[in-house]
């Protein structure tokens, strides 16, 4: 079986992704995945099988294909100029196996279907590189696997397979031309949430990167057909600091959201959008920023039966210290009370402080004092909940599941118990990689036929390298 990383770079170089097909090429385990793709499937072609490794640090730096040409004597044009005309127009079924499944279909059916098969032995916490824009479809239905990703153009269409007889029906299906994407349409199951945070709205790099943000999400929503709104959900800290020229940028960036992509937004406060450079002196601007920003402490989505509860973290605490306190606790309990067959509603929970230390991906470079336990326990100290021992189990006697949480600018997916905590990193960017600079966010989908979040993709969108895409997926 084929590993999913060869796979990924055809088709990234078949639909002109070229900043990504270069950045497969300059890495020799994506260079061996991507050869041993084109041998598997008899993609024959002179130049592409024989780069020389030895050649691959010579051409790290180029920045084009004419560069990499000019260093390695290699006519990579020539090789894809003529891999396009033949596979650019076909459509491509890709067959994804797990480890607990060995489906197979016949390949020898109509000339314009090219079939494939991969196996993705660890579905959850897998992480991918420049993913192909169409491969959305499949990795947002991973609880679904193994299944059937049809790409066809510009349009994906993934098939959960249970036997034998799905593949025989899809291929039935192929034989008669039927239009794929209208038999298998899941949009009435599923509801799409994305989680932002940490803007930080009111310096100039941070206001720059919203422009990041956007240009991802023009990029990947096209991938979440459903016929719900789309859900956004911000975790708090949308400005830098308190102030009145603040907090009306912070009004239009979201009213911009809004009216782009027809969102539905929840948003909460940060301990960013409460204090001024860190400590709670001054009450009265505080007062007039919250009268100006904050909502209602629980949220009904009626017609999908979820309750959002805006926890307010930042209800006690200097600098980056937060406390929900009990006087809310039983507030937002009132509140509840007056919802008739709660038993009936997903209960979600938006606070902006974390309840459980978070740790970095690896990837992700560590400031100094991270490598010093002591003092790194200190400064998240520093950081913490107050009572998160108590929200904890508030959160467990009310059997709620799932809590969104920023504060850190760290993305986090978090399984304690029956409980799930996620994470969302800063949305302007701040996580560093060597010379990458990662805006981060998350986009989550939940059934409504289960009442369950199924699975949940964090997003690292490069600033500095043509907007290479790091994907995280996790599955509830």
């Amino acid at each position: 079986m084929l590993g999913i990383n060869g796979l990924n770079t055809f088709l990234n170089m078949i639909y002109d992704n070229t900043p990504a097909f270069l950045r497969a090429l300059k890495d020799e385990n994506e260079l061996e995945c991507f050869k041993s793709f084109l041998l598997e499937y008899h993609i024959d072609n002179l130049y592409l099988h024989n780069i020389d490794y030895n050649a691959i640090n010579l051409y790290k730096i180029s920045s084009s294909l004419e560069e990499i040409e000019a260093i390695t004597h290699v006519p990579l044009h020539t090789d894809i100029d003529n891999i396009k005309k033949i596979y650019q127009n076909k459509v491509h079924v890709i067959l994804i196996n797990t480890d607990a499944s060995n489906y197979q279909f016949d390949a020898h059916l109509k000339n314009q279907y090219c079939f494939y098969s991969i196996k993705i032995s660890t579905i959850s916490d897998v992480t991918l590189y420049d993913p192909y824009v169409l491969s959305f479809s499949a990795l947002l239905h991973a609880d679904q696997f193994p299944g059937v990703l049809v790409i066809d153009g510009d349009i994906s269409t993934f098939i959960s397979i249970k036997s034998q007889k799905d593949i025989e029906l899809l291929l039935h299906h192929i034989e008669c031309n039927d239009h794929l994407s209208q038999i298998y349409n899941y949009r009435d199951e599923d509801k799409y949430f994305i989680q932002i945070s940490d803007l930080h709205l009111g310096t100039e790099k941070n206001n720059n990167g919203i422009n990041t943000l956007i240009e991802s999400l023009d990029t990947f929503l096209p991938m979440m057909p459903t016929r719900h709104v789309v859900e956004l959900l911000i975790t708090g800290d949308l400005m830098d600091s308190p102030n009145l020229k603040n907090t009306h940028l912070a009004r239009d960036v979201m009213n911009y959201l809004k009216k782009k992509y027809q969102f539905d937004i929840t948003f909460i406060l940060g301990n960013h959008d409460v204090i001024v450079h860190g400590f709670n002196f001054n009450r009265t601007q505080k007062s007039k920023i919250v009268a100006n920003l904050l909502q209602e402490s629980i949220k009904v989505l009626e017609d999908e039966k979820i309750i959002l509860i805006k926890m307010d973290s930042n209800i006690e605490g200097n600098l980056a210290r937060g406390k929900v306190g009990k006087r809310q606790i039983n507030e937002i309990e009132d509140e509840l009370s007056t919802i008739h067959h709660i038993e009936d509603y997903t209960i979600m929970v938006l606070m902006h402080h974390h309840l459980y230390a978070i740790e970095k991906s690896e990837f992700v470079k560590k400031k100094w004092h991270e490598n010093i336990n002591l003092l790194d326990k200190l400064i998240d100290n520093s950081k913490a909940l107050i009572d998160a021992d108590e929200i904890i189990d508030w959160l467990r006697v009310h059997h709620i599941q799932y809590v969104f949480h920023g504060h850190k600018h760290v993305p986090n997916f978090k399984h304690v118990d029956d409980q799930y905590y996620i994470g969302a990193g800063k949305a302007t960017g701040g996580l560093k990689e060597r010379k990458s600079r990662y805006i981060s966010y998350n986009v989550l989908r939940y059934s409504l036929k289960e009442k369950k979040m199924k699975t949940c993709l964090i997003m690292y969108y490069d600033k500095q390298a043509d907007n290479r895409l790091r994907l995280e997926l996790n599955l509830f």
